[in-house]
């Protein structure tokens, strides 16, 4: 079932309609309580999120413009990605997968440092292991980090006083649920950074993350992230397609995205056609009013 979410969700909009169809002439009682069993399961996929915001807003101050682009490790237009990404206008990018071209650019040669003097990486072993997280402002690790490296990357950005004060940026890439498996253990790893966003937000940081979850509004990982802190999608319910996969102009499920806890609140949303990936990026622009609490 949490598959038939992911990927075939819009059959459930199909069988809703034909259910109408069939509930309003004749009043059939199978097709109104199948009906009624359709809406009860797709109340996960809307639960507590925005109806509809913008594509585009004026920046207040306060305001993170953060982009989460799955630049796709097949991508045969890799040497595209870097003007890609310095061109975003972003005030933090959260890279995943990125091709070697681009990642020796950065972490190397240091390529994209005009514009986002800030880098962070998380390497490792096999699929999804690598991740950049870029930032206009200076951005470091925690001593000590508690979160196991494969389930994610916990930056802290520290953005001058006078726009808000420091916050947390966590970057996450759990597998795709091609088996039971590795479905399994992705969950595991949604889990575990829930974990440490909650201990986060009880040590009085501010949180953002930036993830491609591979799973969509009403999966199991999602349902984890909203009720472990709770976080609250920054994508909107209508208005516009997911970011995935690129190529489709309508039907793009939403697996990547920006997800913001209490106290920090989407003011607009879209998409952005890369060069070369299966994933679009996804920019949102958040509100992160402030530093955390000095005791």
């Amino acid at each position: 079932m949490d598959i038939f979410v992911s990927v075939y969700w819009w059959l459930w909009l199909v069988s809703f309609l034909l259910l109408v169809v069939l509930s309003v002439p004749r009043r059939r009682l199978i097709p109104i309580a199948s009906l009624l069993v359709l809406i009860a399961c797709a109340w996960p996929m809307v639960a507590s999120r925005t109806l509809w915001l913008p594509a585009e807003i004026e920046k207040r101050p306060g305001d993170v413009t953060l982009v989460v682009f799955n630049a796709d490790m097949g991508n045969k237009a890799r040497g595209q990605v870097l003007p890609f990404v310095l061109e975003l206008e972003a005030d933090i990018v959260v890279v995943l997968e990125p091709v070697w071209d681009f990642y020796i650019s950065v972490t190397r040669s240091h390529a994209a440092d005009t514009v986002y003097p800030g880098v962070l990486e998380r390497v490792g072993e096999g699929e999804n292991a690598r991740i950049l997280v870029l930032s206009r402002w200076a951005i470091t690790r925690f001593e000590n980090e508690p979160l196991a490296n494969p389930d994610g990357l916990v930056c802290l950005v520290h953005r001058p006083e006078e726009l808000g004060g420091e916050f947390v940026v966590v970057a996450a890439h759990p597998h795709s649920p091609r088996n039971p498996g590795r479905w399994a253990e992705g969950n595991g790893s949604v889990r575990r950074v829930v974990g440490r966003i909650d201990q986060l937000l009880q040590e009085g940081y501010t949180v953002a993350l930036g993830a491609d979850l591979n799973a969509p509004p009403g999966s199991v990982r999602d349902r984890i992230l909203r009720r472990g802190v709770p976080l609250v999608r920054s994508k909107p319910i209508i208005g516009r397609w997911g970011s995935y996969p690129a190529s489709l102009g309508f039907g793009r499920i939403a697996i990547d995205d920006v997800w913001c806890p209490p106290g920090v609140v989407a003011r607009s949303w879209r998409t952005i056609r890369g060069p070369g990936s299966d994933h679009r990026a996804v920019r949102a622009v958040v509100s992160i009013p402030g530093a955390r609490d000095e005791e």
